[in-house]
């Protein structure tokens, strides 16, 4: 036997040999992890906690826990939950607008618990383009998404709307478009829009009243309405 072939008889050894020995152990570092079995212990306490007393229980519709702020139009109180989320409970009243706006620091998931066939929604699309939502009815929720421009009005001369509003952050400041416009200087608005219009938003800024309230009175619809 030359010796080429003695060193190829050596190297095939181990594998005609490993069909009789027993299999090698697995490393430990390459084992599967054990299964762990969530309900093969249980806990040495547990506490009970009254409702009453909990933090994360409270009651979204009671008054007393919430800041009212009545409005021309309507009436919203606010509730923050320090932290996590922030709530709008509203009402408008007949003939009632919420100015258009929008949120800088969050989401607004709107449930409707009082509405009628003549509010509408409204909002911009990003493209510019203006949608009006129909035919809410009670019980249904609609969202608006974080720095989306919307409003609502109430074109009915009887009837109210109400809902809650969830904020998925405790910042829930409305921004008013309108009164940054009014904010900027009259000679850069008739810059950019002419002077007519220029002249008519800087003498709406220092005029109007109500500027800074959220929800106002139709002035057309108070009139057609009789109220």
């Amino acid at each position: 036997m030359t010796p080429l072939h003695l060193l190829c008889s050596l190297c095939l050894l181990p594998l005609a040999l490993s069909q009789y020995l027993p299999p090698m152990p697995i490393p430990f570092t390459t084992r599967p992890p054990l299964r762990q079995d969530s309900y093969s212990t249980t806990p040495d306490f547990a506490i009970e906690v009254d409702a009453a007393n909990s933090e994360l229980v409270f009651d979204l519709l009671n008054p007393a826990n919430m800041e009212e702020v009545g409005q021309e139009g309507g009436e919203v109180f606010y509730q923050v939950v320090p932290g996590i989320m922030g709530t709008h409970k509203y009402s408008i009243a007949p003939c009632g607008v919420a100015i258009p706006h929008f949120h800088s620091d969050g989401d607004a998931i709107n449930y409707v618990m009082e509405w009628n066939a003549q509010a509408e929604v409204g909002y911009v699309e990003a493209d510019g383009s203006t949608v009006t939502i129909k035919n809410i009815k009670k019980g249904n929720t609609f969202r608006m998404a974080r720095g989306t421009l919307h409003w609502v009005v109430n074109k009915s001369c009887t009837e109210t709307l109400s809902g809650i509003q969830f904020f998925n952050s405790p910042d829930i400041a409305a921004t008013r478009p309108d009164l940054q416009i009014g904010s900027i200087p009259e000679e850069i608005l008739i810059v950019s829009m002419g002077e007519e219009v220029a002249a008519l938003i800087s003498d709406w800024a220092v005029n109007k009243p109500n500027v800074r309230d959220m929800l106002v009175l139709c002035p057309r619809c108070v009139q057609e309405c009789g109220l």
